[in-house]
């Protein structure tokens, strides 16, 4: 998964926030505009449906421990939303302003009002409602501009004007002026943050059923249940994303308008994001049940240990390269250079968390998540113990936390 947000959010340290949901570059030719197709066909989008799943299944994690040992959750689960609030505004204020660390702290509390006592199956029901209805909303909204042939978006002029303000900080600007425009940035786009919670919560209810049911502790015992996650969604999510890139494989939303057909597209590429994310999530929980597949995911499972870790780090890296007061690779760098930038980080990642976990508990972001939500320093030197935290600073058994950190990739 990490590997899959390298590749997505790496086009996005170079170019303006405004152009996230832009389509393929109609501009590019060759290998860029493969890799450029290829990441907004088969990532774009998926990253933080499979990371508000892997949150939902900790929130889940969290909740069957507190159980089990007769501790206060509630309380311990507010700490764990609180410090990583924290860490996600000091994230999108100082480092990269496409933070998504603050969605999911507000999401936690939704999810403790929600989710504490529901049964598998009713969580399931309310993951796949609160996804369902805004989508439904905007999918009609876009049917009925597109029927009427009005602009989707009227406002989009505004939105062109903040763009040059936002690569003249990030670009060519200090580290001053680019901490301001990332400030303005989160405060600007709070309303959207907001509209986004249902998605978000919904992915992270559907992480909590799947768990309660036991389909991450014990997938060879839901083989058949993954199976079915798998062709359906791969299915559902490939023929929606089709026939987005069949109205429009290009939609623009930097222009001065945007057309219904733009939004549509658009809309119809989230739609199928949903289910294909879900695939992905299946197709990983079943090749762990191979050989080889358990192989290679033994292999990665270190990075999952240090997701957090890991993603403040991607961050940090393609900051430095490209912004002004870094490298300022800022637009020097075609789209199949910056996809092999990406692939070249999760690489040394992998090798840095290999060589790391054999020798630490915690990643420095994991320590201090844990720490804050624990209220006890926990050790940092030395491998950690069978019934200690994976990662995200739950506490679980070995076996159930070699499955999730295998997914949270």
């Amino acid at each position: 998964m990490l590997g899959g947000i390298a590749l997505m959010n790496i086009g996005l340290f170079t170019a303006s926030m405004q152009t996230i949901d832009n389509g393929i570059d109609p501009n590019l030719h060759g290998l860029s505009w493969w890799a450029d197709a290829l990441v907004y066909t088969l990532l774009h989008e998926k990253g933080w449906v499979l990371f508000s799943m892997m949150f939902g299944v900790g929130f889940a994690v969290m909740r069957q421990q507190a159980r089990t040992h007769g501790s206060r959750f509630v309380r311990v689960w507010m700490r764990r939303a609180a410090v990583l609030l924290l860490i996600g505004l000091i994230h999108a204020v100082l480092i990269w302003p496409g933070d998504i660390l603050t969605s999911y702290a507000m999401a936690a509390v939704l999810l403790l009002l929600l989710a504490r006592n529901l049964s598998a199956k009713h969580t399931a029901i309310l993951g796949a409602c609160l996804m369902a209805m805004p989508l439904t909303i905007v999918l009609l909204s876009a049917a009925d501009a597109w029927a009427h042939g009005t602009t989707a978006l009227p406002h989009a002029a505004a939105a062109a004007r903040h763009q040059a303000a936002e690569v003249a900080a990030l670009a060519h600007g200090t580290y001053g002026q680019a901490t301001a425009e990332r400030l303005s940035y989160l405060l600007g786009t709070f309303r959207e943050r907001l509209q986004f919670l249902p998605l978000i919560l919904g992915s992270a209810l559907m992480g909590v059923a799947l768990y309660d049911v036991g389909a991450f502790s014990r997938p060879e015992q839901h083989r058949r249940l993954w199976k079915r996650i798998l062709t359906g969604g791969l299915g559902a999510g490939l023929g929606i994303t089709a026939v987005s890139l069949m109205i429009d494989a290009s939609p623009n939303f930097t222009g001065p308008t945007v057309e219904a057909h733009d939004y549509m597209a658009s809309i119809l590429q989230l739609l199928g994001s949903l289910p294909l994310a879900m695939a992905y999530a299946a197709l990983v929980m079943l090749a762990s049940l191979t050989e080889r597949g358990g192989r290679w995911l033994r292999h990665l499972a270190p990075m999952g240990r240090l997701a957090l870790t890991n993603y403040l780090v991607q961050s940090l890296i393609a900051t430095t390269l490209f912004y002004g007061y870094g490298f300022g690779l800022w637009g020097e760098v075609s789209r199949f250079g910056q996809v092999a930038i990406a692939l070249l980080v999760f690489a040394m990642q992998v090798r840095w968390s290999r060589w790391y976990v054999e020798r630490f508990r915690y990643g420095p972001a994991e320590w201090l998540w844990r720490w804050g939500t624990y209220g006890v320093r926990p050790a940092f030197r030395g491998s950690p113990t069978a019934a200690e935290a994976d990662g995200n600073g739950t506490r679980g058994s070995k076996p159930e936390m070699a499955q999730i950190s295998a997914i949270s990739h």
